[in-house]
Parts: structure tokens; sequence; C-alpha cells
């Protein structure tokens, strides 16, 4: 496999304080809502370098990558439970826009949110059926169908920020040289029997994050992969069950497995 290497870069202080829009950055995509492909490209493996800027979002925080004027709604982690066995922890959080650290109660900024996931992996074996580490190949969420929603992902910031691949900050976590390779609108991820088929009601990113990976790269953390829409009847108050989906497709030798996890969600009603 041919692996390149990350190259950070900062995103300009000035610039973000010039509009409290959350303007596209330079790696948001918009993802269709029909037709196909229905993933996009990110950076498909074998990864080139320089890292190409679809979908890849960049600063010194996750702030900083997904803003101007992010603000943090609500936080959780939790363990990651497959099989009964402890591979690693998520982390769940949910980001609004405004000024002050107070949300938007009008305008463009009204009830947009960002909401952003990771892994954290353990190295070992998992469960009876196979001897690799539990890996997750797709980063699978519950959107708002019909909506128009933004994807992107954050590998982490720079080592003079903090960046680290061995650190258990899940913001200084810095995911090492596995970016993510596609989004779309679907929940069937790598080598699911129905993968390439749409739905709208969730948006996959696809990021292969293995703590003890046989290919020879492993990289406990995720990449932060991101989602933004408007949320017109606001956030469900806490985690809703089945929201996320953690889903191993066997690249080497692993089964087919998926993990449910609660997470954060859009009102679809009000």
């Amino acid at each position: 496999m041919k692996l390149g290497h990350w190259k950070s870069m900062l995103v300009s202080g000035a610039v973000a304080a010039l509009c409290g829009v959350p303007a596209a950055q330079a790696g948001w995509v918009t993802v269709s809502d029909s037709g196909t492909p229905v993933l996009s490209n990110c950076n498909p493996k074998p990864f080139t370098t320089p890292t190409p800027s679809a979908c890849l979002l960049t600063g010194n925080t996750l702030p900083i990558a997904i803003g101007p004027n992010a603000i943090l709604v609500s936080s959780n982690s939790a363990t990651i439970f497959a099989n009964g066995v402890d591979v690693g922890t998520l982390y769940d959080r949910v980001y609004c826009y405004g000024t002050g650290g107070v949300c938007a109660t009008s305008g463009t900024n009204f009830r947009k949110y960002t909401i952003a996931t990771r892994v954290q992996l353990k190295p070992g074996a998992w469960n009876g059926h196979s001897n690799e580490s539990f890996e997750v190949n797709d980063l699978i969420r519950r959107i708002v169908s019909g909506v128009t929603t933004e994807s992107g992902y954050w590998m982490g910031p720079p080592a003079a920020a903090c960046g680290s691949t061995t650190t258990t900050d899940p913001d200084c976590g810095l995911a090492n040289m596995k970016w993510v390779e596609y989004t779309g609108k679907t929940q069937y991820g790598l080598n699911d029997a129905l993968v390439g088929t749409r739905d709208n009601n969730y948006i996959d990113h696809r990021n292969d994050a293995n703590a003890d990976d046989p290919d020879g790269v492993s990289s406990k953390w995720s990449a932060w992969v991101v989602a933004r829409q408007t949320c017109s009847f606001g956030l469900e108050s806490g985690q809703m069950a089945f929201s996320i989906k953690l889903w191993e497709g066997g690249e080497e030798s692993q089964d087919h497995y998926t993990q449910w996890m609660s997470g954060y969600r859009c009102k679809t009603s009000p």
C-alpha cells in the first residue's frame, strides 16, 4: 500500500474573524442527495500527497477547523463494546455557530449545527472469530433526510499545537496517515452486500482506523468526521440510540460487524 505523509496547514484567525457566517472552509463538501456515485472522493487508497483539499479541514483545534465562530453545545464519550468486549472509545460532539459564546437566535446560523465524531481503538483480539484488532472502516451517522449536508474531516492538530498519535486526549490525537477515503449519503460500508446503495438518512465517512492494523500502518485514532446541517426543529435532548453505526468491513481477515452507538441527532419534527 502506498501511503503519503500528512502535512498540516494552519487556518488564519484573521480570516475566521471576518465573517460570522460559517462560510465553507477549504475542505467542506456538499454531499449529494441523488445520482451516482453515492460516495464522493476525499483521499481514496492508495493515498496521495499533497493531501487533496476535498473534505480535509485544517486548523490548530477542531472548532477552528469547523468554524468560524463554532461553539461547543454538548460533548459525550462512551466505551465501544463489540460482542461485549471493550475495544475503544467513541467521542461525539455537537457545535453551533454564534458570537460571544452564544448560539445564533436568528439569521443564517440559526439552528445550524456541526456534529463531530471520532473513535480511539485498542489493540488486541476482540472476539472468537478473528485474531485481528477491531477495525472501523466506516463511521456512519443518522442525519436529517432532505436537508443540505456538508461533510468533512479533521486529522488532528499539528505537533506544535499538541498533535500526537499516542496521546489519549481526543483534542490532540492525530490520525496516523489514515485519511478519510470517501463520504456520502449511505449506511452501507466497505464490502457490505449493499455497498453503493443510497440512504439519505445517513452520512458515511470511510476511514480505516485500527490500533494494530495488518496493513502495517496503524492508527488508534480515526479522524474527527463531521457533518453540518441546519436542523429546523433543533436538536434532540441528549444522546439518541442507534444514531451512530461503526462498521467493520473485513478489509483484511476481520469479521463483517456492525456496532450501533448512541449519539447526537437533529429533531425531525417539532
